[in-house]
């Protein structure tokens, strides 16, 4: 059957042949392919996590006319919305699924596109990135980029900082800050988190301020004075400065400075002197601007040189005598000056005060008052009569002083009458403001019902007292008599107790009266600050044991073990004083910072019995160990106390500097259990944290791997925290919630040894998640989980605190360790429970690893289906792709299919990957080549693979190597009979048309098979020409075959100068032996004029012709002309194409040959007479022409009508 009837054949049946195929058949080739172009060079995408993206791109065709084809990409994620196209310009509608794939992740891949006018790929490469947030500058991608904005935009970086999407900027080589950053973004809106967190990240320089000058003076300030300090800030950043003065004579406008009060990098705060609160001379202040980084301060003096007011400047001189008066009355009260003394000084102060006023009434009653003491009386009344004019008159009215005008006449005065008189005037006057002191006190001295018992005297100070008098006339007379009559001091109550601080203050008090108040101090049940005063002020003056004893005896009531009182309890041991609970507080209030040798009789007091807190017995007890061999005996009657209380404190979880000693010196293997290691084990990991800053008041761990952060009161400096491992942020937190981490400095101390007894107890460790955690970060680095630490993996895997991820990376360690101890059911059981979502991508990897040993490879298959290859090494892509082959062949499956054809171009395949790519692969034609040759090496059959190879290749005109021996590789099964005869016609029309190479295996098929095809024109010629050019090919049967198509050929009309290299054998050709050529090339859509002229033998000029030359096939055209000898044909080629002309070839041929071949034709014979004629030799001439017209009268009688 031939193709025709075949193809109708096919039609008839209902099936279509493929358009490429029919149109080859028909004759119809396609002569010139474009070079296909893109809107783009290659597509680069980037993703935010679990996101798609839709995008496009043009594919343009290279020339004009019918433009088809196909787009396949290499990845099922990137889908291509409209494969198919056909337009010159076609846009390709694409998106790319980027679901379950994490940050970090790349995909690279290839849009194939196959047209009728080529092959061609476009790459591209989506990366995974963190959603990033944008700005005012832009895109924040990166820490730089942050610090730019918060540079440039501080309000705007502040808000984003404390934004859930500013997390995605903590990616690539920032994520090391991740930590830092959730530590110092706890509290929204705080600046100075934010500050801190740029100073952590070494983006900026912590804001410096200088102030234009450090000292201030100014010079007689008689009003409010304001004035600037001009304050310069270097450097960028959150702005804030508290402001604070010393002096009470300065203020400020503002407590505090902030960025919106400086302009630019200045600022001047305004602050202000106040005249009154300045005194004469040299005023000292200053104004201190502070915060968390930075402190510095301005010095303020005024200097008060004015002349003070003769009015102040009296008045103040006067109170300072007044209370020189003062002073030495106390001092004559209490002996300790003489009355002479006193008097004398007493003299000279009242002088110089009427010196200054000789009007001061007070002052003249002082001085009668001198006068009396004296025994002048007569000068006394004439001082007394001067001020009782003064009250008569009314120039003074001051009630007090009256009083003391009448209490002085009746000191004065004889009579006992007037005396009686002036004590009921004063009575009345007392009786009207009962708390009146001054009335009181001169009352005291008149009133012979006051007077007539030292009882009476003291209630009636006691009574003043109560009543809010605060003079020190009153303290004076009650410290007198308290001190001269210790028997008056009955009680400690709140009066008795003013009058012993007053003398203890003045240290006055004899030892009489110590020994009263250190009776009554034995009913005391506690602590009290002033008799602690008095104690005190006794213990300077006597340094008794008895004074000793009752300060450490009141320090003990109350409790009290601060270090300052610690110098009590030395004193009193050194002393041996028997006081209870004495040694107890000794060790209380020691400072247990240092450890020393203590005292014999504290060692030997506690070896039989302590019940200390165990902070104070852990010091006794590591002082005591740490000096044992200067301790003798007492050493070994301590070391079972001891023992005792290290198990006892570690089972109670307690940890100290002083305890971790002994824990370090006393735990061993010895007293080593199950339930002391799991006490234990935590406390190998407490660290003591020292910082140097009063003002933190919080310590705050971030652990790398725990979900939140633990925080720790910071107590003296110091806060106890526990670190498992290295992975950790510290920071610290002030009471105004302000978090620091570079600004802050702090030392961190090791309280025990964690590697050295981690090794002790871990046999035992069961329920320590942190210990766990330790065991399994410090051999990560081992590559494989020790047998001991199996259960410690096991329960990480359900800690409820850890990360995610970090519990995911143990279950991944796990499965490695249940594969190789062969313990296939925990292993299956973990498998199970794997959250593919949680891992990154090499953990991921390593579970698709180990499900692929395990043999769960729908398990393997589903995880690359969902979270793709990337990171995934290509032995393991070829054992899931070949077992999910071999399970699942007859059905496509485009992701199988891409792993397959992945794991190919990587050279790793074997048997199942080849037949499942023979199938179904559909890519680039050079791609199926490459696949066919190596399944040719594997044996596999491979006939639909070289179908689909060839009919691609006939579509799109790519040209690939070996496309020859697909084609034999094809012939060895069944043939579909319009593919071969289509690459059979497109072989040889690339041959005859475009000159390309070809074997002869091509034609010897054609030969062979020249019964089964109606063959087409440019198949017949190709075959004869091919032949013509390579007779050493020649065989019969190729022979025979090249003549047939020869014949019918010339019965077409159609010959070729190649044909004449057959005339032996198509004796038909020898009419064209005779003539000459001209044979032209040119493009099949284009048309070839001739323009030639014909110069006869005699040089004469022919005449000039143009003619259009005939298109024998595919742009190759021919023109016979009939040369004789000498004749010249002169001729050029314009070819026009698109109606555009242009000169493609010109040649000069010429008619010498003399030789006639044998050839008796007549045109030979002609030829001959031209040449005779030429030489001259006209007898041969004369014999050529007669002979020449015998045969033209036979042929015209024989042959003619």
């Amino acid at each position: 059957m031939c193709v025709c009837e075949w193809m109708k054949q096919r039609k008839k049946e209902g099936e279509e042949l493929r358009p490429e195929i029919s149109q080859i058949l028909e004759g119809n080739f396609v002569y010139e392919t474009g070079n296909i172009e893109f809107s783009c060079s290659r597509i680069e995408i980037e993703l935010e996590d679990s996101s798609v993206y839709e995008g496009e791109f043009s594919i343009l065709a290279g020339l004009n006319g019918p433009f088809n084809g196909t787009v396949t990409t290499s990845d099922h994620r990137m889908v291509c919305h409209n494969p198919e196209f056909d337009e010159n310009e076609a846009v390709i509608h694409f998106s790319f699924d980027a679901s379950l794939m994490q940050p970090g992740d790349v995909e690279k891949g290839c849009f194939y596109v196959v047209s009728n006018q080529g092959e061609a790929y476009l790459s591209y490469v989506v990366s995974i990135i963190h959603k990033v947030p944008t700005s005012s500058l832009g895109s924040i991608r990166n820490l730089f980029h942050f610090a730019n904005l918060a540079k440039s935009n501080w309000d705007e970086a502040l808000s984003l900082f404390y934004k859930k999407e500013f997390e995605s900027v903590l990616s690539g080589v920032d994520c090391k800050y991740y930590d830092a950053y959730k530590s110092l973004s706890k509290y929204a809106g705080n600046e100075q988190n934010m500050e801190e967190f740029l100073l952590h990240i070494n983006k900026k320089q912590a804001v410096s301020y200088v102030p234009h000058t450090y000292q201030l003076e100014y010079e007689n300030v008689t009003e409010i004075l304001a004035n600037e300090i001009m304050i310069t800030k270097n450097g960028w950043g959150y702005t804030f400065l508290r402001v604070e003065t010393e002096g009470d004579f300065l203020s400020v406008e503002n407590s505090f400075l902030a960025g919106d009060h400086f302009l630019g990098n200045y600022c001047k705060p305004l602050f202000y002197i106040h005249p009154e609160g300045l005194h004469n001379g040299n005023n000292y202040g200053k104004i201190i601007f502070s915060n968390s980084f930075t402190s510095f301060e301005v010095k303020v003096c005024v200097k008060q040189k004015w002349a003070m007011p003769k009015s102040i400047r009296e008045r103040r001189e006067r109170q300072r005598l007044v209370v020189s008066l003062m002073d030495y009355y106390q001092a004559f009260r209490t002996k300790q000056i003489s009355s002479a003394t006193w008097l004398k000084e007493t003299s000279r102060i009242v002088d110089r005060m009427l010196l200054n006023d000789e009007t001061d009434t007070a002052a003249r009653l002082f001085q009668a008052q001198i006068l009396i003491t004296e025994k002048r009386v007569n000068e006394a009344k004439w001082v007394l009569d001067r001020a009782e004019q003064l009250f008569i008159k009314n120039e003074e009215n001051d009630r007090n002083l009256y009083a003391y005008y009448l209490y002085l006449t009746a000191l004065n005065s004889k009579e006992e009458a007037y005396v009686d008189k002036v004590t009921k005037m004063i009575t009345s006057m007392y009786e009207e403001t009962p708390d009146d002191s001054y009335i009181a006190w001169f009352l005291l001295f008149l009133s012979e019902d006051i007077g007539k018992s030292p009882y009476e005297k003291w209630n009636f100070l006691e009574e003043q007292f109560y009543k809010g008098s605060s003079s020190p006339l009153f303290y004076i007379e009650a410290f007198v008599m308290m001190n001269s009559a210790p028997n008056l001091l009955s009680k400690l109550d709140e009066f008795e107790v003013q009058v012993l601080v007053y003398g203890a203050k003045r240290k006055l008090i004899g030892k009489e009266l110590m020994r009263q108040f250190h009776y009554l101090l034995e009913k005391n049940k506690g602590y009290d600050a002033l008799l602690f005063r008095v104690l005190e002020s006794l213990y300077e003056m006597y340094g008794d044991d008895n004074t000793l004893s009752h300060i450490c005896a009141m320090l003990i009531k109350g409790h009290i073990a601060d270090g300052k009182q610690f110098k009590w309890y030395e004193l009193g041991v050194e002393r041996n004083l028997k006081i209870t609970r004495l040694y107890e507080f000794y060790m209380l209030s020691i400072d247990k910072s240092t450890l020393k040798l203590l005292p014999k009789i504290i060692l030997m007091y506690f070896n039989y019995n302590s019940n200390l807190d165990y902070e104070t017995n852990a010091y006794l007890y590591a002082c005591i160990m740490k000096y044992a061999d200067k301790i003798g005996e007492l050493w070994n009657n301590y070391r079972p106390q001891i023992e005792r209380f290290v198990l006892d404190q570690i089972s109670k979880d307690h940890i100290s500097k002083n305890l971790a000693y002994l824990y370090k010196n006393v735990f061993n293997e010895r007293i080593l259990n199950e339930e002391y290691a799991n006490h234990m084990a935590p406390l190998l990991f407490a660290h003591l944290i020292t910082v140097d800053s009063k003002e933190m008041r919080y310590c705050v761990v971030k652990s790398q791997y725990a979900k939140e952060e633990e925080i720790y009161p910071i107590q003296n400096g110091q806060a106890i925290v526990y670190l498992y491992g290295t992975e950790h942020t510290i920071s610290f937190e002030d009471i105004y919630r302000n978090r620091y981490l570079a600004s802050v400095n702090y030392i961190t101390e090791k309280l025990l040894l964690p590697t050295k007894m981690a090794k002790q107890i871990a046999p035992f460790v069961q329920n320590c998640l942190g210990f766990d955690g330790y065991l399994v970060e410090i051999t990560k680095d081992t590559g494989y989980i020790e047998e001991a630490h199996v259960a410690r993996y096991e329960r990480l895997m359900y800690a409820e605190h850890l990360k995610e991820r970090y519990k995911q990376r143990i279950v991944v360690a796990l499965l490695q360790y249940y594969y190789d101890k062969d313990c296939i059911e925990k292993m299956d059981e973990l498998l199970g429970m794997i959250d593919g979502s949680q891992l990154d991508t090499d953990l991921r990897c390593e579970v698709i690893r180990l499900f692929v040993l395990r043999g769960m490879n729908e398990e393997a298959y589903g995880f690359v289906r969902e979270y793709g290859i990337s990171g995934l090494d290509v032995k393991t892509i070829l054992k899931i792709a070949s077992r999910q082959i071999a399970e699942n062949m007859v059905q496509k499956d485009e992701v199988l299919l891409n792993l397959a054809y992945l794991c190919f171009k990587k050279g790793k395949y074997d048997t199942n990957i080849l037949r499942y790519l023979v199938c179904y692969f559909e890519g680039m034609s050079k791609d199926m080549r490459d696949i066919w040759q190596a399944a040719e090496a594997f044996d596999v059959d491979n006939r639909d693979l070289c179908q689909r190879c060839l009919e691609q290749v006939l579509y799109s005109g790519a040209y690939i190597s070996d496309l020859l021996e697909i084609y034999k590789s094809y012939k060895k099964g069944y043939v579909e009979p319009e593919i071969e005869h289509s690459f059979l016609a497109q072989w040889s029309y690339d041959y005859f048309v475009k000159d390309r190479l070809v074997n002869a295996y091509i034609f010897e098929q054609m030969a062979y098979l020249y019964q089964n095809y109606e063959w087409l024109l440019v198949e017949k010629l190709a075959y004869i020409k091919f032949f013509s050019e390579n007779p050493e090919d020649l065989k019969e049967e190729t022979l025979s075959v090249a003549v047939k198509f020869i014949r019918e050929l010339l019965a077409d009309n159609i010959f070729l100068p190649f044909f004449l290299e057959y005339v032996q054998d198509v004796p038909e050709l020898r009419v064209y032996v005779d003539k000459v050529f001209v044979e032209y090339k040119g493009t099949p859509s284009g048309k070839a004029v001739l323009h030639y002229v014909v110069e006869l033998g005699d040089g004469e000029g022919g005449e000039y012709c143009t003619e259009e030359m005939r298109n024998i096939y595919g742009g190759v055209y021919c023109k016979e002309f009939v040369l004789f000898y000498g004749e010249v044909l002169q001729y050029y080629i314009m070819e026009e194409i698109d109606g555009k002309a242009q000169l493609t070839e010109s040649n000069t041929i010429q008619k010498t040959d003399m030789a006639n071949n044998g050839d008796d034709s007549r045109y030979s014979m002609l030829n001959d007479i031209a040449i005779s004629k030429t030489m001259q030799d006209y007898e041969t001439l004369d014999e050529l022409v007669e002979e020449y017209y015998k045969k033209t009268y036979l042929v015209d009688n024989l042959f003619g009508e």
